[in-house]
């Protein structure tokens, strides 16, 4: 069953731009990872907040990204205010609305 991993996290200094030129870098590793599907960035400039949201095929892939490099860099990170918030959701419906 594909899940939603939400990874919520707070940055010094972080605007979207800046947050999106820095992670360009990583993204290969996260497409890379076991059952990746995709991934949608959201943040806010005003407040520093962060979250990405992460589709993967199966809850073991999403706790295996967890424990992967990608998300090590960010623990690691000198500009991370706090924890990082991860939860990781079952998809029981997929909709898409349209303007048809």
């Amino acid at each position: 069953m594909p899940v939603l991993l939400v990874v919520k996290f707070k940055l010094r200094n972080g605007r979207v731009d800046e947050e999106e030129a820095r992670t360009r870098e990583i993204v290969p590793l996260i497409a890379s990872q076991k059952g990746f599907i995709s991934k949608t960035w959201a943040g806010n400039d005003l407040s520093g907040e962060f979250v990405g949201v992460y589709e993967f095929e199966t809850r073991s892939d999403a706790e295996k990204y967890l424990a992967s490099e990608v998300i090590a860099r960010l623990r690691a990170s000198d500009n991370l205010v706090g924890n990082l918030d991860c939860k990781i959701y079952d998809i029981y419906r997929k909709q898409k609305i349209s303007s048809d």
